[in-house]
């Protein structure tokens, strides 16, 4: 709550908050605030603070803008003293991938578990936060890539406007 009351006696408009109160002239009363969680960790309580903006959006004054500037790092690397990039490493804007989805056949590949467990499955603009929900690797995923035996890692980095927002890695095997 520090954050907010301060933003606004300094005139800062950073949040949602801060932004309607100054634009408004409205005041908050920050005597009577119910605080619903305490989390010391920052990227758990931002977590925490998103889930409750979505179970009380009715309620909730929040800034959601679409984004249309997003793109995903995919690799793939082999175990050899340590984890090492091999043979597919490739960086797409995801909004042209879905766009034009067969000029990427990899990477096709490489997302479409994703995209069966995700709203990471339409073109741009997202206007909602990007949700990932029962996600299981199936075992043939990788059987279309010509991957010699050995121990691998699958890694894939989201960007939004260059900002690395997520990152995901999965380790497997292939053998005969």
């Amino acid at each position: 709550m520090g954050e907010h009351k301060t933003d606004i006696e300094k005139q800062k408009e950073t949040t949602a908050l801060s932004q309607h109160a100054l634009s408004k002239g409205h005041t908050p009363d920050f005597d009577n605030v119910i605080i619903l969680d305490k989390e010391r960790k920052e990227k758990k309580r931002l977590m925490i603070e998103s889930l409750r903006i979505q179970q009380h959006i009715e309620r909730t004054m929040n800034i959601k803008e679409d984004t249309d500037n997003i793109s995903l790092n995919m690799a793939i690397y082999k175990r050899a003293n340590g984890y090492r990039p091999f043979l597919y490493n490739f960086t797409n804007d995801i909004c042209q991938f879905f766009l034009h989805p067969y000029r990427y056949p990899v990477v096709r590949v490489l997302l479409s578990t994703f995209m069966m467990n995700s709203n990471i499955n339409h073109t741009c603009p997202y206007e909602d936060d990007i949700i990932v929900k029962d996600l299981v690797f199936d075992e043939n995923m990788f059987s279309l890539l010509p991957l010699p035996d050995g121990q691998y890692m699958y890694k894939l980095i989201v960007f939004a406007y260059n900002d690395r927002k997520a990152t995901v890695e999965v380790m497997f095997k292939v053998y005969e």
